[in-house]
């Protein structure tokens, strides 16, 4: 028998110095090539631009964030990133969506569109955006010629801000839409027939069973499309440098080419490393509101725990928490419905009720729909 030392044995403590000793060539290769040259790049920030050019640090506070908030180059590019980021993520999740659920429900040659629909994601961003810009090209262009052949007028795509926008958005639909489609048809494999059953017995029809049964229980897969899809589209630069370059008169400029232009063209590298910290703070905050958002709800003193009415199986009087003591909603990892959200308080099990939102004690089962 091993020695216990404390509550952890001694081969315990000798397996984990085995577990560590084997990740921590990985953990100072990553230390070596991402934590370096962030701390470079925090320092050339804070610094003037001679850091560079003539190698000579020279401490300047915040003053180069301060010149990046009030350029207005700068803010354009934000804002444009924002509408993009708006705008794509919005399409590719509708698309996405639509996609998946009619794959998920094997209709006739579903299975050669899911090979299809990887394709994209077999594609470099900088041959993506090459083949768009060909497409829309506007002499030789199959688009435009597929258009005059159905006798429509031919925009020019790349001289207007609003039709290089469109090139943009297409341009990355096609790129990005697959991976939001196979990721939702892997969740979507993952859901339990037997709530959908529940369901249609309790007579949700599809709307209400799209969205209180197989909504809710998507929410993991949903937040891991939006952190991974808001940090790439946020960071977006291969498409909009091959497709438009920023133009016309910066009316496509996005943060990333903003960045590379001040670096590069400008050589304001203090203002470039604090623009692309600014961008990753911002690419943080918007990771961890998308996970506070997804996360489970925690009621507080006094709310109540059932917020709609449901005589037949609800009873408020048992339902309310003593003030004082907050309920924490956590996921069923157990039982017939592992998506069903649960508590036990004061000795009884609160189940949601995933067609009504509804709070009520009582076995792991839906509830009837409250009228």
């Amino acid at each position: 028998m091993s020695r216990k030392t404390g509550s952890i044995s001694i081969r315990e403590k000798k397996r984990r110095r085995a577990g560590y000793s084997l990740i921590a060539p990985a953990c100072l290769v990553l230390l070596v090539i991402f934590f370096v040259p962030l701390v470079y790049a925090f320092a050339i920030s804070i610094s003037d631009s001679d850091a560079i050019i003539n190698n000579s640090f020279k401490f300047v506070g915040l003053k180069n964030y301060f010149s990046v908030m009030t350029n207005s180059k700068f803010l354009a590019a934000l804002g444009h990133t924002c509408f993009f980021v708006l705008t794509t993520i919005t399409l590719e999740f509708i698309i996405g969506f639509v996609v998946a659920l009619l794959l998920y429900r094997e209709v006739a040659g579903s299975r050669v569109f899911r090979l299809i629909f990887a394709v994209p994601l077999m594609v470099a961003p900088v041959v993506s955006g090459l083949q768009w810009r060909w497409l829309f090209a506007d002499q030789y262009g199959i688009i435009n010629a597929l258009m005059n052949k159905l006798g429509l007028e031919a925009p020019l795509w790349f001289t207007q801000v609003s039709t290089s926008w469109v090139t943009i958005i297409v341009a990355n639909l096609w790129l990005a839409t697959p991976f939001v489609i196979l990721v939702l048809l892997a969740g979507l494999g993952g859901l339990s027939e037997e709530l959908n059953e529940a369901a249609s017995i309790d007579g949700a029809n599809r709307t209400q069973t799209f969205f209180h049964i197989i909504l809710p229980q998507l929410k993991p897969t949903i937040l891991i499309i939006l952190v991974i899809r808001l940090t790439d589209a946020f960071r977006i630069y291969d498409l909009v440098y091959i497709l438009t370059g920023g133009g016309p008169g910066g009316g496509t400029e996005v943060l990333s080419t903003f960045i590379y232009k001040r670096i590069f063209s400008d050589w304001k590298f203090g203002q470039g490393s604090a623009a692309a910290f600014l961008v990753m703070l911002i690419i943080c905050v918007l990771s961890f509101l998308c996970n506070k958002w997804m996360s489970v709800s925690h009621y507080m003193d006094g709310d109540y725990i059932i917020k709609n009415g449901c005589s037949d199986v609800c009873d408020p009087a048992r339902s309310a928490p003593a003030p004082g003591n907050p309920v924490t909603l956590q996921r069923s990892t157990y039982g017939k419905f592992p998506g069903l959200y649960q508590k036990q308080y004061a000795g009884y099990i609160f189940q949601l009720c995933n067609i009504t939102g509804t709070w009520y004690p009582g076995s792991l089962r839906l509830c009837k729909i409250c009228n």
